[in-house]
């Protein structure tokens, strides 16, 4: 019955996990707590940088679609299109600015009356699978920048909260 007494009023110096603890209570916290938010605060610049990256990707996919709409709506499909025949057709000429329906129309009638029926076809299809491949670069660019602001969100919070935990 005794050791059990003298157990239980051991001085906290023989146990190294209870010296271990109290040495450490003060320190650890506020130096885990320092390391989370610069580590947060390094991942916070890492996803603006990965964000302000997609954006620019975006700005480029931009400008290639526009230049893909350009050459859609405002050539003619009886210009560089063909190597071997060049051909006069004043609808084509007048419609130079048409919209992109109107544009399809007009190549529609122009392949009927010509003989490199292929080359047209094979330009526009070109152009076309071209766009579809921007639209799904763009889809998968909208996904991971989405992403990336949940991510950026979710540390930014964590960030307020490490701050507020420290200055209380």
């Amino acid at each position: 019955r005794q050791t059990n007494l003298s157990d239980n009023t051991r001085s906290p110096t023989l146990c190294p996990w209870n010296q271990t603890n109290l040495n450490n209570s003060h320190n650890t916290p506020t130096n885990n707590s320092l390391n989370s938010i610069s580590s947060i605060r390094n991942a916070v610049t890492s996803l603006r940088n990965d964000v302000n990256n997609i954006m620019a990707k975006f700005q480029q996919l931009d400008s290639k679609l526009d230049k893909i709409l350009n050459t859609l709506t405002t050539q003619t499909p009886s210009s560089k299109t063909s190597t071997h025949t060049q051909f006069d057709d004043t609808t084509a000429s007048h419609n130079h600015n048409d919209n992109i329906n109107d544009m399809f129309m007009q190549n529609d009638e122009l392949i009927d009356n010509t003989i490199n029926t292929p080359h047209k076809t094979l330009h526009f299809d070109k152009l076309i699978n071209q766009l579809h491949q921007k639209d799904v670069t763009i889809n998968e660019l909208t996904n991971q920048n989405k992403q990336l602001y949940e991510s950026y969100n979710t540390l930014s919070e964590r960030l307020l909260q490490l701050e507020q935990n420290i200055n209380n």
